[in-house]
């Protein structure tokens, strides 16, 4: 979720230990926004025992805001399933050409609908592909929360 937020500038895993006397605790990822680094716990709902309340206090004594997402919010969100369908395409690579034609057409036009993008695509390549490629990287966008993705999605620029 954290790679389709345009909020995220960058994540990491595992960032580092919080500790309260004996008690220790490793939150699951560092975010980094514009507004601020902030430590976040995604906390399974199989888990019946929430995280402890001393890691607010923890995470702020080192200069970090404290964020906790429960796994039920996310479980069948819109969000969840088209980030899903766009991560299959983290290892894809656009061509430049096909990068250029697609933010100028963006450019020219304003926001447009995916099968509009898809047209400009030329290099032979998948097309699905190549606007998932962007969307990860972060040149363009495409609403996620509206609907599952499909030939009406809109497609923006990239506004992060």
């Amino acid at each position: 979720m954290l790679d389709v937020d345009p909020s995220v500038t960058s994540w990491t895993c595992l960032p580092l230990v919080l500790s309260r006397r004996i008690h220790h605790h490793v939150p699951d990822f560092l975010v980094t926004r514009p507004e601020g680094v902030s430590l976040l716990d995604a906390h399974p709902s199989l888990v019946k025992r929430p995280p402890p309340d001393w890691l607010g206090e923890a995470a702020q004594a080192m200069g970090y805001q404290y964020e906790k997402r429960e796994e039920a919010e996310l479980r069948g969100s819109i969000r969840l399933e088209n980030a899903h369908d766009l991560l299959q395409y983290a290892g894809y690579r656009a061509s430049l050409g096909d990068r250029i034609r697609i933010l100028a057409l963006l450019q020219e036009n304003g926001s447009l609908p995916l099968s509009s993008c898809l047209e400009a695509v030329r290099s032979g390549s998948d097309a699905i592909a190549v606007i998932a490629s962007l969307a990860l990287q972060r040149f363009v966008e495409i609403e996620l929360d509206d609907a599952r993705i499909g030939p009406s999605t809109i497609v923006s620029r990239f506004r992060g």
